[in-house]
């Protein structure tokens, strides 16, 4: 898969890439990549552990997640 290739999910990766920002078009698309940006700056401490980051993957069905460049792996919600 050429974002695979890429690896726009790195920053240098990601700056390959013309985001559209029209992320309504990817929906229901065989292939989508997303990109967005959170500022977290009022988050930070001296304890990075007291405030974690949760990802909620509600309503994304499969895929892979990555974070800052970091693999959080596979994911593929199902009914329990």
């Amino acid at each position: 898969l050429i974002g695979e290739y890429l690896q726009i999910y790195t920053e240098q990766g990601s700056s390959k890439v013309d985001w559209d920002t029209q992320w309504a078009k990817g929906i229901n698309q065989p292939i989508t990549w997303f990109q967005a940006r959170f500022d977290l700056d009022h988050l930070i401490q001296e304890d990075t552990n007291a405030n974690p980051v949760l990802l909620d993957a509600l309503g994304l069905n499969r895929g892979h997640a990555f974070i800052n460049g970091n693999d959080l792996g596979l994911y593929w919600l199902i009914q329990g």
